[in-house]
């Protein structure tokens, strides 16, 4: 009697078909491990935390946004040293639609920023050893959150990932200067 799933060559059992299933099954969960997994990062808590300090804010004049950038203040003091964000960082983006005026054009405080309107999300990038997968972005992973806190997009963060290679050379970072206090990487 032949197995399941076996090819037989001139009455010669070969079991090759279901033990390359098997493999295939094990090769995509290795491939599942080492991808990047948005699902590992949480929504910190930043807002009014001790500890926790908005470094920068950007207009983004192509999407008519503003974004808030927040890290932990001791994430900030060892980035300031030119080195790489250590294991553990965390960066916030809170993203804000600008007020428009009448044209559809943002409308500008006295400090030459966006006015805020409401907030459309919240982007989180974190950096621990060993994530990041083959996604190119170091060991960075990320993810989005609605205002109320629940995600946005499930695992795949590719289109994150393919952005911040870019910035390889600040770390995968577009903010890395603004913790240095040297302004705003932006990708061309």
């Amino acid at each position: 009697m032949t197995p399941a799933g076996a090819i037989t060559n001139h009455g010669k059992t070969r079991i090759l078909a279901g033990f390359g299933a098997v493999a295939l099954v094990i090769l995509a969960a290795a491939g599942i491990a080492a991808a990047q997994n948005a699902e590992r990062v949480e929504l910190p808590k930043f807002r009014d935390v001790p500890g926790w300090f908005m470094f920068h804010v950007v207009n983004d004049p192509d999407q008519k946004i503003l974004a808030e950038l927040y890290a932990e203040i001791d994430i900030i003091n060892s980035t300031e040293a030119g080195q790489p964000a250590m294991d553990g960082t965390i960066i916030v983006r809170e993203v804000y639609q600008a007020v428009l005026d009448a044209d559809g054009n943002p409308v500008l405080d006295d400090d030459g920023m966006f006015q805020k309107s409401r907030r459309l999300d919240l982007w989180v990038m974190e950096k621990r050893a060993g994530w990041g997968g083959d996604g190119g972005a170091g060991d960075w992973e990320f993810a989005r959150f609605r205002p109320s806190g629940a995600r946005i997009g499930g695992a795949d963060n590719t289109e994150c990932h393919e952005c911040h290679i870019k910035a390889a050379q600040t770390d995968f970072m577009f903010n890395f200067g603004a913790l240095e206090g040297e302004g705003w990487l932006m990708p061309e």
